[in-house]
């Protein structure tokens, strides 16, 4: 984005610059506050960085001020963005795209660094209602990604939309934009997300009941397909439950022996609804004394 501002600089000014600091870029009356502060807290001469907004202040007035939020400057000379807000520069899956994988993560690129990115401003519904997931944000490459909680539905249209939430440093808002896209059917495996205990994990209670969350439905899970044994391959007994096919909880029929390995398994008898196989899966954790 070009910017362009106009700065009255005296002979102290060039001296200043000579010496490697920053001339004041603004005459008599200068803003009280409202710019951004540049890299590593720099502001022009005669403000100082507030941390906690992340705005200059001039050095005469309060750091409790108000600051408007349109004025950009930083350590580099930078005028106002004017009227221009971000724009959003490409997305994946493309919009109007068909026959998506239901394991497809949901980016948008945006043309400038943006605030206000997550799971309330940037949202993917169906007919069926909103779909549930968290959103990260990468500033340096300005991407932001939805990962939702479960797969995809397969065959299903999805929309997307950013709302005027999401603004660029200045304040200025992201028009309201949105896009679709529809998955084709169900042909991706079900994943193993989360553990607990975690692999590697160590000092664990022995007490403890084994969770494992899926990225979707599964079924077909048992004493017969999530297993676990001792260090020296005994089994250990136990039931399996869910609350919601999603999670399931091994609970051992006995206390753990401490300071022991344990091995839990999870076979290929695992499937979705659509008969897609969990490739075999298995960590271990160590009690402790």
């Amino acid at each position: 984005m070009r910017r362009i501002l106009v700065a009255v600089v005296g002979l102290g000014a060039i001296a200043a610059l000579a010496s490697g600091a920053m001339p004041g870029c603004y005459s008599t009356p200068e803003p009280a506050c409202g710019f951004v502060c540049g890299t590593g807290a720099t502001c022009p001469d005669d403000y100082h960085c507030v941390a906690s907004e992340n705005r200059c202040h001039l050095d005469s007035a309060p750091d409790t001020l108000a600051c408007p939020a349109y004025i950009d400057a930083g350590v580099t000379p930078d005028a106002p963005d004017g009227a221009i807000g971000p724009t959003v520069t490409g997305v994946t899956p493309v919009d109007g795209a068909t026959g998506v994988a239901v394991n497809t993560a949901i980016e948008v690129a945006f043309s400038e660094d943006v605030i206000g990115v997550n799971a309330q401003s940037f949202t993917v519904t169906t007919l069926g209602g909103p779909v549930s997931g968290a959103v990260a944000y990468d500033d340096v490459g300005h991407v932001a990604v939805f990962y939702w909680d479960v797969q995809l539905a397969a065959n299903t249209t999805f929309q997307v939309s950013l709302g005027p939430a999401i603004t660029d440093h200045d304040g200025l808002p992201l028009q309201t934009f949105s896009w679709s896209f529809t998955t084709g059917p169900d042909t991706v495996p079900p994943d193993v997300i989360s553990t607990t205990p975690k692999n590697g994990d160590t000092d664990v209670a022995t007490g403890t009941t084994i969770t494992v969350q899926f990225d979707e439905l599964v079924q077909n899970v048992d004493t017969t397909s999530f297993t676990m044994q001792d260090g020296v391959g005994n089994p250990i007994a136990g039931t399996v439950t869910t609350p919601d096919g999603i999670t399931w909880i091994f609970t051992p029929s006995a206390t753990l022996t401490s300071t022991t390995q344990f091995t839990v398994s999870l076979s290929n008898a695992i499937t979705d609804s659509s008969g897609n196989a969990l490739v075999p899966v298995s960590f271990s954790f160590t009690t402790g004394s």
